[in-house]
């Protein structure tokens, strides 16, 4: 297809992807390469280090920009929180004020769960923001940034407020990656069984940004999750009925995390967007079981 075609079916013939290499970014690139040229730009690319005062020099001209890149962090104290002020708060800073004079007509910011203990249930974007840990803190700021800036350099503007991504081939510490990596050990050690997460499969996730390039002019915050909560327990049965095996499960303490239930709100994302989830857990899992058995089969 060419530019000049792709431009005419969603309005954008060039798109760039900051944190390109990341988990969702490695499944969004392909998704978004079907529809315009993709410029995939990741940690350490020429061009682009957000941490430092001239990290945006030297990017190429394009008409879109999705900004997953990001310091990452988990849990009330974790990660280095000056760096992840750095990057995701200033470093947004600074990508917008570049796309702000660079001819960028829309930027879709991937946010994050900035409200802190719920009020309410289920979480809409007019909740009170307090977020729970430096992450949420840097993503918050970043969202400034982004309307900020928007609104001063006339581009449209879609925060999308992200849930609990997961999916296949997810690492680090998250629930779902760590109750799959125990898998073969027939054992799973967790912290506490009762804490519900609203968790959200990256398919999903991926067409949400998707949605967001083709979405209407102005700028706007959604949240971005399943609109369904679910223990950590509840996790390990649908893993266990996915695997078809019987785990042993060890809960070694509370956690300390102040956020004990998470659970979106998403009338906005289809009122806006047009876009609503549409993976379950039980098959969200289900397809995360079988990436690993033909993993181990190919291996």
């Amino acid at each position: 297809m060419s530019s000049r075609a792709k431009r005419r079916e969603g309005g954008h013939a060039r798109v760039l992807v900051t944190g390109a290499e990341g988990f969702l970014g490695r499944r969004l690139v392909p998704r978004l390469a079907q529809l315009w040229d993709v410029v995939a730009v990741g940690h350490g690319s020429p061009g682009l280090e957000l941490g430092c005062g001239h990290g945006v020099r030297g990017l190429p001209p394009v008409d879109a920009v999705v900004h997953l890149a990001a310091a990452v962090g988990w849990g009330p104290r974790g990660g280095d929180a000056l760096r992840m002020r750095r990057v995701n708060a200033r470093g947004t800073g600074r990508l917008m004020r570049w796309a702000a004079g660079a001819g960028v007509r829309r930027v879709v910011y991937a946010s994050s769960y900035v409200y802190g203990p719920p009020r309410y249930l289920p979480v809409d974007e007019a909740h009170p923001l307090a977020p729970a840990n430096p992450y949420a803190a840097s993503k918050l700021r970043g969202e400034e940034w982004v309307r900020r800036s928007a609104r001063a350099g006339g581009l449209d503007a879609v925060i999308l407020r992200l849930f609990n991504v997961y999916g296949p081939g997810q690492g680090g510490d998250l629930l779902v990656p760590t109750i799959l990596r125990q898998l073969p050990s027939g054992v799973v050690v967790l912290r506490d069984p009762r804490p519900r997460r609203d968790l959200l499969h990256v398919e999903d996730a991926v067409e949400a940004f998707l949605a967001a390039l083709l979405g209407p002019p102005g700028v706007h915050t959604i949240n971005i999750g399943s609109g369904r909560s679910h223990s950590v327990a509840e996790v390990v049965d649908r893993v266990e009925a996915a695997a078809g095996v019987r785990l042993a499960r060890v809960f070694t303490g509370p956690d300390d995390d102040p956020v004990r239930e998470t659970r979106a709100d998403v009338r906005r994302a289809l009122e806006v967007l047009g876009w609503r989830p549409r993976v379950d857990l039980a098959e969200g899992i289900g397809r995360c079981v079988a990436a690993i058995a033909r993993q181990a089969v190919t291996a």
